[in-house]
């Protein structure tokens, strides 16, 4: 051959027992290769408590349905209330598909092989405070209710106009002026950090 390199295709290298070794990888040793992986995640799976796997398993659920973990928590009795949301608003129907496939995991996993556990999978509810940075994309344009960590300030009612990586930008409720002669006073958005925020919660609109 003329010209080797414009021919030859470049060796895969693989490693044997730490001797790097150029050529196709053996069938034997892609098998094996394979079986130590799943041995080590399956050895990580066991070594997890069983809140863990459930959680582990439950993200499971959560990816097959485009849903998100808000959060969960765990009973006396083995009672899990797991609370999940979507961007377009958690389902009745999503929640019950993510309780039965849970279940169905866990039973496979033989997590309680009594069968002595609840699974309550449910939204996390309209006055349950805003935890993540997904939950404050979904209610754009809804009234919050934002309270801060410095006791020193007052809670803001306000429409949530944006949302950042940083903070949240806030159109505060129009205010009553002590004078009659001004009804009200024009108010002026506010930009809020999350680290500001202690809890901020949807307010219900009629």
């Amino acid at each position: 051959l003329q010209d080797c390199d414009s021919v030859c295709l470049p060796l895969r290298r693989y490693q044997v027992n730490n001797f790097a070794i150029a050529g196709e990888m053996p069938l034997s040793l892609r098998r094996l290769k394979k079986r130590r992986e799943l041995g080590s995640s399956l050895f990580y799976f066991i070594s997890m408590t069983n809140e863990e796997q459930l959680k582990a398993l439950l993200q499971t659920c959560l990816d097959e349905t485009g849903c998100y973990l808000v959060s969960m928590q765990m009973r006396p009795g083995n009672l899990y209330k797991i609370y999940v949301d979507h961007d377009m608003g958690l389902t009745l129907e999503q929640s019950v598909r993510i309780n039965r496939r849970l279940r169905g995991l866990v039973d496979e996993a033989g997590l309680y092989p009594e069968g002595d556990y609840s699974l309550e999978v449910s939204s996390p509810g309209i006055d349950s405070p805003i935890r993540l940075h997904r939950q404050y994309m979904r209610h754009l344009n809804r009234l919050l209710e934002v309270s801060f960590h410095d006791a020193e300030k007052a809670p803001v009612m306000g429409r949530l106009l944006a949302v950042t990586d940083e903070a949240v930008r806030l159109m505060p409720e129009r205010k009553r002026s002590a004078r009659r002669v001004k009804e009200t006073t024009e108010p002026v958005a506010m930009d809020i950090p999350f680290a500001e925020i202690e809890k901020a919660i949807v307010q219900i609109e009629f």
